[in-house]
């Protein structure tokens, strides 16, 4: 038997023979819970924004179009941000970024179950960046199982 380090460059073949490809998630939509206004702070290029300005359009969102990234504006009095961050943390493959003015509530976002916190004002760059990341870092399948302890995903670093 060989070393471990001998088998690094033998390429790897996917189940079912080599003409058959893995399944990739294309889909890649954006919820954006937020001020009419700052909606459109947040990147179009490479996802379906679906902007909402209420908590109840919100969760019927979440749970039709099952988006990879939730954006939530925590400073919209019309929009409960612990509400929305529950409801998104359901689906194993979605993240939530937050965005809001005061660093003083950012212990109850992430209390809520965020991954990632943006303080206002943001550039449009960063915003896309920081859900580019998110979306590139959670897994892309859907967990059959759910468990109560949640792996930490997401730009929040300790």
């Amino acid at each position: 038997m060989l070393p471990t380090r001998a088998y690094a460059d033998i390429p790897r073949l996917s189940p079912g023979g080599p003409n058959v490809r893995p399944q990739v998630e294309t889909r890649a939509a954006l919820v954006i819970a937020a001020a009419a206004t700052d909606a459109d702070r947040f990147p179009a290029f490479s996802f379906t924004r679906y902007p909402v300005h209420t908590t109840a359009e919100a969760l019927r969102l979440i749970e039709t179009a099952r988006p990879r990234v939730v954006a939530i504006d925590w400073d919209v009095p019309e929009i409960d941000g612990v509400q929305v961050c529950t409801a998104a943390r359901k689906f194993a493959h979605t993240g939530v970024l937050v965005t809001m003015e005061s660093p003083t509530t950012a212990p109850a976002a992430l209390k809520a179950g965020c991954h990632a916190i943006l303080l206002k004002p943001f550039a449009p760059n960063l915003a896309a960046g920081r859900i580019g990341r998110l979306s590139r870092e959670l897994p892309t399948g859907v967990s059959p199982l759910r468990t109560s302890h949640l792996l930490s995903y997401g730009t929040n670093r300790v």
